[in-house]
């Protein structure tokens, strides 16, 4: 099962877009928030694709949840946009206990427009960096391919 993971759109519609364009086969999109607008229209254009969003601290308005957990291919995946968590800050020490506290194996946060790809403690902490405005690198999103026990996790540039 292929999963898309993006965040911080930051109003990057054509960007999105073209996510999704080079993606047909998603079997869902996970979007961690900054970028409810466009991905709300997008959701729209897209609606065979399912969809789970939350919201980020520039999603004003935006009733999405300021984080939830899926269940995706054998897999418990607790979503947030991270500044809830202090992940600028404080790097992922909280999102550890909350991660620990749900019995997730996978947790993905945004905020920090910093790709990352870790494994703590048998679990995976994956950060897509920013659609629009990356801190580092190039602008991209993750592929996070599950399969049962496995997880495989690629950064796509675009």
């Amino acid at each position: 099962m292929k999963v898309i993971v993006c965040s911080d759109s930051h109003g990057a519609f054509a960007a999105a877009e073209q996510l999704l364009e080079q993606q047909p086969k998603a079997a869902a999109v996970i979007f961690l928030g900054d970028g409810a607008e466009e991905w709300g229209d997008l959701h729209e254009i897209y609606p065979e694709i399912p969809f789970y969003p939350v919201r980020g601290n520039c999603d004003w308005g935006s009733d999405w949840p300021g984080e939830r957990i899926v269940e995706l291919g054998g897999h418990r995946i607790f979503c947030t946009h991270g500044h809830l968590y202090g992940v600028k800050t404080a790097g992922t020490a909280l999102l550890e206990k909350r991660a620990a506290e749900e019995n997730c194996d996978i947790v993905l946060y945004g905020h920090t427009h910093v790709p990352r790809i870790d494994y703590i403690a048998g679990r995976y902490y994956l950060n897509p960096g920013s659609l629009r405005q990356p801190a580092e690198g190039h602008p991209g999103y993750i592929e996070l391919n599950l399969d049962g026990k496995n997880t495989v996790p690629i950064r796509v540039e675009i």
